[in-house]
């Protein structure tokens, strides 16, 4: 089997009850950082722009503009929420904490 046919058919077969704990919480600290990375990102200037695009484009209003108030298609949903999700270039907080291990690295290092 391929190493594609092996994660896909890792995907398959995993169920939420079989996950460790530790990890469904890394998940919902990932996913909520997400949110709140797209909400802040979307009063940014940058997200002015998009926003005002994507709301004159139109579109069946299916998904959600995060912190806009209105809702369009699923395409032009996810460009503004990716968008603003990336505005502030935030990276993952919290879970696993790397970045203390980077600095106590670094700081260790003879170079």
């Amino acid at each position: 089997m391929s190493a594609t046919q092996t994660l896909a058919q890792f995907i398959v077969d995993i169920r939420f009850d079989h996950l460790p704990a530790a990890v469904v919480q890394a998940a919902k600290i990932a996913i909520l950082d997400g949110f709140a990375t797209m909400l802040a990102g979307s009063a940014q200037e940058l997200a002015t722009i998009i926003g005002a695009y994507v709301q004159e484009m139109g579109g069946t209003p299916q998904a959600s503009v995060i912190g806009w108030g209105f809702k369009t298609n699923p395409v032009s949903a996810a460009f503004a929420n990716g968008v603003f999700g990336h505005c502030l270039n935030y990276e993952i907080q919290g879970f696993p904490p790397i970045c203390a291990r980077i600095k106590y690295n670094l700081a260790a290092s003879p170079y």
